[in-house]
């Protein structure tokens, strides 16, 4: 019994432990896919099992790859259906939303552009 209460006790601070050590956003996480996300990306909220890195450099070396322009769409259409164009300042800040790659296609899935 006294084994199981030190198995229970060791399992839980390894888990608060754990838990801490994630609770402040690292500056870089490394998706399991290997891409290397910098705080403030597109995708950087959704990776939820990542490896932390203090700099970009050092995720690279690690055999990372950096994010390529190519994965952000052109046109995102929030779940206000507002389609905000890359290179606004509304792009940026829209974090759930449906990529498009054409303004038109945006438009006729039910958004509308921005005022």
């Amino acid at each position: 019994m006294a084994r199981l209460n030190l198995f229970v006790v060791i399992v839980a601070v390894n888990f608060t432990l754990s838990l801490q050590v994630r609770a402040a956003d690292p500056p870089v996480k490394k998706s399991e896919n290997g891409i290397c996300h910098p705080k403030g990306g597109t995708d950087y909220k959704k990776i939820k099992n990542y490896t932390p890195y203090k700099k970009m450099k050092a995720c690279i070396k690690s055999g990372g790859r950096k994010v390529t322009q190519a994965s952000e769409p052109p046109f995102k259409k929030s779940e206000d259906n507002i389609c905000f164009p890359k290179g606004t300042p509304w792009y940026a800040k829209t974090k759930n939303y449906t990529p498009y790659k054409t303004m038109k296609a945006c438009i006729k899935s039910g958004g509308r552009k921005p005022r």
